[in-house]
């Protein structure tokens, strides 16, 4: 009920002038202006576009361990011979862990036999992990994360989109996502 929303006090036709107002203080028939971010060209800071992606896949669809940092996903397999779809999503997530730096012999996603589950290990993203605060069993969004530029938001928030996560648990005994 407290949080700010931008509401429009008065609506002329060539202007509308706003007032800020708490959530709870809003009535019906009131309007609302969303805020209008195209102007902002966006923000410096750490990482790219393709470390934020790899980082939202991460978030909500992986696993950081001591030595690397995982990703899984459960394509969809074609009808016919049961090949998994080359989906856009891996697709990308192999385009982006391409740009880190990897071993020779790095390949992307490979078969967790019986599961439907293909993972993909990138040691790199483990380390800018672990410079966003994040750790094994302690993936959070932080400060540090919170400091990186516009385009590793955009590719974070994709990434974490294009995952197929869920809700788990209670309000008793404590929700997961």
């Amino acid at each position: 009920a407290d949080h700010p929303v931008l509401r429009a006090a008065s609506i002329r036709r060539s202007s509308i002038t706003t007032e800020w107002v708490r959530a709870g203080e809003l009535t019906p028939g009131d309007a609302i202006c969303l805020h209008n971010h195209r102007e902002i060209t966006g923000w410096g800071g750490n990482y790219g576009s393709a470390e934020g992606y790899l980082a939202g896949l991460l978030f909500g669809d992986g696993t950081l361990k001591k030595d690397k940092a995982q990703i899984s996903v459960w394509p969809k397999l074609k009808a016919a011979n049961g090949d998994p779809v080359r989906d856009a999503m891996m697709a990308r997530a192999v385009e982006c862990a391409m740009t880190l730096p990897h071993r020779a012999d790095f390949r992307g996603f490979t078969e967790v036999k019986g599961r439907g589950e293909y993972r993909m290990s990138i040691a790199a993203l483990k380390g800018i992990c672990e410079s966003l605060g994040m750790a094994p069993g302690k993936k959070t969004i932080t400060p540090e994360l919170e400091k990186c530029s516009s385009d590793f938001y955009r590719g974070f928030l994709r990434g974490l989109f294009d995952t197929d996560g869920s809700v788990q648990g209670s309000l008793t005994k404590g929700v997961s996502v």
